[in-house]
């Protein structure tokens, strides 16, 4: 599957040179990063267990626990929308998710490893 994953090894030297930098890291879990695209769907098999909780916030009790002027927001906030889902949209008529751009982003920065699935499976 690798293979087939141009933007991540390429003979080309078109890609990111993932291989070359997970020689180097592979990552550290306490690291945080923000993905500010069209949204992340936190829900994805490839991102739940990477997914940032915001530890000042109750889930679904309607109250900014944090105070940041924010109420709810479990997993960050959707500025475009104004609300706490940060997940992207998905245009209702033709299905098409118009979000994919920063879930993908997403799974580049911290998705699973060896799993089959996404970007690093």
């Amino acid at each position: 599957m690798l293979s087939n994953q141009w933007h991540i090894q390429h003979a080309g030297d078109a890609d990111i040179d993932l291989p070359e930098a997970w020689d180097v890291a592979t990552g550290d879990p306490a690291a945080v990063i923000a993905v500010l695209d069209t949204g992340v769907d936190w829900s994805h098999p490839d991102l739940q267990a990477a997914m940032w909780i915001n530890p000042g916030e109750t889930p679904g009790n309607g109250i900014d626990d944090d105070g940041n002027g924010w109420i709810d927001d479990i997993y960050g906030w959707d500025v475009g929308n104004d609300d706490n889902d940060p997940r992207p949209e998905v245009y209702l008529e033709t299905g098409i998710d118009v979000g994919f751009h920063g879930t993908h982003c997403a799974g580049i920065a911290a998705a699973a490893t060896d799993n089959a699935t996404g970007v690093a499976g």
